[in-house]
């Protein structure tokens, strides 16, 4: 908008001051014009302008007039002042309005930014711990390895008529001619859980002729197992669906049952943690 439309507007409180103050101006000289008639003598009338009264009056009066006048202006300017500090104030409050939904949806945006930006975290961090996982993974294998050399074996005596009768079983046997990697942790998990099954029904029957040691390395099998899953809890959705296809937590369950079942073990190691 122009600037000279600006004072012309309806609500300028300058504008209607003006104009209230050349009313005020324009009443005074209209007054100031008119005829004052006195009566002389012989009956004859004498007529003058008002302004030449009002000059010709005592000083008292003269500033009576004037103080009328001013008193008048000042009125016309105490609301003029008033009416423009309002404008004033409701623009200060638009203002500040304008200023608030500003920072709100400045605070917004950072919000959205920072959400988005801890995402990215989120997915670099499950990245990393993809990777640890995959370290420990290789761990694991090579805990496995560690049984390569020694079989832990129990032998089930079943009595018959005729003859005694010797079943054998063995966990987690030398993984002889196998890789490492993956597939091969999966298949030495399912062929444990099968031999574990075979254990703990015979644990059940008749007892076992001869029970191995218990020996610190199924501690630290459990002790890999364990250190996998930690780095899988944290991982992305693709690494914790692969060590479910592995059934690591069942794995690590059953490793724990297996270890604490007092009649599977000639002798427990003296530094078991699974107590």
């Amino acid at each position: 908008m122009p600037a000279e439309n600006k004072f012309f507007r309806f609500n300028n409180p300058i504008l209607w001051g003006v104009l209230a103050t050349a009313f005020v101006i324009a009443f005074g000289v209209i007054l100031g014009i008119l005829q004052s008639c006195e009566s002389i003598a012989n009956g004859a009338q004498e007529c003058s302008p008002k302004w030449r009264v009002f000059l010709a009056s005592k000083p008292n009066e003269v500033g009576d007039t004037l103080a009328g006048f001013a008193g008048a202006l000042a009125f016309v300017w105490l609301i003029a002042t008033v009416w423009l500090q309002g404008q004033e104030l409701a623009a200060q409050r638009e203002e500040l309005s304008d200023q608030r939904k500003a920072t709100q949806d400045m605070a917004k945006a950072l919000e959205a930014q920072a959400e988005i930006e801890q995402k990215r975290l989120t997915r670099e961090e499950r990245k990393s711990f993809d990777a640890v996982f995959e370290e420990r993974l290789i761990r694991l294998g090579e805990s496995f390895f560690g049984f390569e050399d020694h079989e832990h074996t129990w032998t089930i005596a079943e009595d018959r008529s005729t003859a005694r009768k010797e079943e054998m079983i063995r966990l987690i046997a030398g993984p002889s001619g196998k890789s490492s990697g993956y597939g091969y942790i999966l298949e030495e998990i399912d062929t444990y859980f099968h031999r574990v099954k075979s254990i703990l029904a015979a644990s059940n029957g008749k007892g076992f002729k001869t029970k191995p040691f218990l020996e610190p390395r199924f501690s630290e099998l459990l002790a890999a197992v364990e250190s996998v899953l930690e780095a899988n809890d944290q991982g992305t959705l693709a690494c914790r669906e692969k060590a479910k296809t592995m059934r690591l937590k069942e794995f690590s369950s059953s490793l724990q049952g297996i270890m604490r079942n007092e009649k599977l073990w000639h002798q427990r190691f003296s530094t078991d943690t699974t107590k």
